[in-house]
């Protein structure tokens, strides 16, 4: 029981952070992730929804349930899951993604 709880409590922190992070300063976070931002207002509110908005509520949601014990069994196989999850997608996302760069450009480095 205290691994699922500790495996909640990790997976609010991971998506609170994101979700905190692209909420409040978009434009550095794409630039953090991708080398480029978006170019209109558009697309930063876009991307603030996207990746603050809803992570930050995955987060939330994930905190509650830490917080009041309503988990289910099935539930840490899922926390499980999204761990890997987003720790592969900030893996790829920090290490520049290669195949995605064949320009040359710093990513790719």
């Amino acid at each position: 029981m205290k691994f699922s709880f500790s495996l909640l409590w990790a997976n609010a922190l991971l998506f609170l952070l994101f979700g905190t992070s692209f909420l409040v300063l978009p434009e550095q976070m794409a630039l953090l992730v991708t080398e480029s931002a978006p170019a209109s207002p558009a697309g930063l509110t876009d991307m603030r929804a996207t990746y603050g908005g809803l992570s930050l509520g995955i987060g939330l949601f994930l905190g509650y349930c830490a917080h009041t014990g309503a988990h289910r069994p099935g539930l840490l196989a899922s926390l499980a899951r999204a761990l890997v999850c987003r720790t592969g997608t900030a893996t790829r996302h920090l290490s520049g993604g290669g195949a995605d760069f064949n320009d040359g450009s710093a990513a790719h480095r």
